[in-house]
């Protein structure tokens, strides 16, 4: 990871030198997104910032769901194992027999 922020925290300055100085270079997902944004538009990130909160005609209600980690592994090996038995890694397979 530390390796991978080097990296694009390299390619920052030169594509976005305002966030460079004043953003989080060391949050690799603000890091990323700024760099995205300032690619698509080629506009700082900081320029979409406002500073100021919209008022919005509706209540923003936030879910979260907590499964033990148990059960998650336990859910994500069992969908693996149907998508395969489906057919789904044939491509990975053939690809690597090539």
């Amino acid at each position: 990871m530390k390796k991978w922020i080097g990296v694009v925290s390299s390619v920052r300055p030169k594509k976005d030198p305002a966030f460079y100085k004043t953003g989080e270079i060391q949050n690799p997902q603000r890091l990323m997104r700024a760099l995205e944004v300032a690619e698509a538009t080629g506009q700082s990130i900081l320029e979409f910032r406002k500073g100021i909160a919209v008022q919005r005609d509706f209540n923003i209600v936030k879910i979260g769901l907590e499964l033990p980690k148990e059960e998650l592994h336990r859910n994500i090996n069992t969908r693996v194992d149907r998508m395969i038995e489906a057919g789904l890694g044939g491509g990975s397979q053939k690809a690597i027999a090539l």
